[in-house]
This record gives C-alpha cells, sequence and structure tokens, in this order.
C-alpha cells in the first residue's frame, strides 16, 4: 500500500513541477505555429505566458492531469511492488526480476491510465 502512496505524490509531484507547465506550454506553441508566430522556444513561451497572463496561466489544466499523472505512477509502482513480491521466489537473477516487473507495470499503468488520457486530452 505505501508503493501506492508513493507513486501517488510522485505522480502529483511530476504533474505540478514539470509535466503541466510542459502541456501548457506545448499546447500553446503548437497553436502559435498556426497563426501568430510569437513564441521563440520554451523559454521565451513561458516569458510572454507569465508576462501577458500571469503565473497561473501556465497550469491551466493542472486537476487532470494531476489525475492522469497520480494515478499513472501510482499504478506503476504498486503493480512493481507486487510482481516483485510475486516474482522473487522464482530464483531468478534480480536484474531479470526488476526488467519483467517493469514492463509489465508499464504495460498496466497505459492500460489503466488510457481512459483518463483520453479524457485530459479533450479538456
Amino acid at each position: 500500500m505505501y508503493s501506492l502512496l508513493g507513486g501517488v505524490f510522485a505522480g502529483c509531484s511530476e504533474a505540478i513541477l514539470v509535466r503541466t507547465v510542459m502541456d501548457t506550454v506545448k499546447v500553446k506553441m503548437i497553436h502559435d505555429r498556426l497563426t501568430a508566430h510569437k513564441y521563440h522556444g520554451l523559454i521565451d513561451g513561458l516569458k510572454q505566458m507569465t508576462a501577458k497572463h500571469g503565473f497561473r496561466s501556465i497550469y491551466k489544466g493542472l486537476y487532470p492531469g494531476l489525475l492522469k499523472y497520480s494515478l499513472n505512477q501510482g499504478t506503476r509502482f504498486l503493480v512493481f511492488d507486487q510482481i516483485m513480491f510475486h516474482i522473487g521466489k522464482t530464483g531468478m537473477s534480480t536484474y531479470l526480476q526488476r526488467a519483467v516487473a517493469g514492463a509489465m507495470a508499464g504495460g498496466v499503468s497505459v492500460l489503466v491510465n488510457q481512459p483518463v488520457d483520453v479524457i485530459k486530452t479533450n479538456v
């Protein structure tokens, strides 16, 4: 259960510190390329957005991002730990155990997170 909570907190940190800001700037820059051509890179886009619309403008879409990334990382951490617990008794090498657990955790998290990703994209 601690692995799930650890993953949720990791996902929240990821959403707040990196992903939401990057997603917001990315969408603005994609739209900008189709119209005005006023942003000249990531840093320039961040500066212009915060100057014109305020600091909060770079956190548009925070709540769907929090849901997506916390669910994604929580699922990965939980599945990885559970698989490691169950295959740890098999006698496989530690590297192979981690590779199998990581691959399975990544696959499960994609399947679990897909509906949330569709919702986030449409918001």
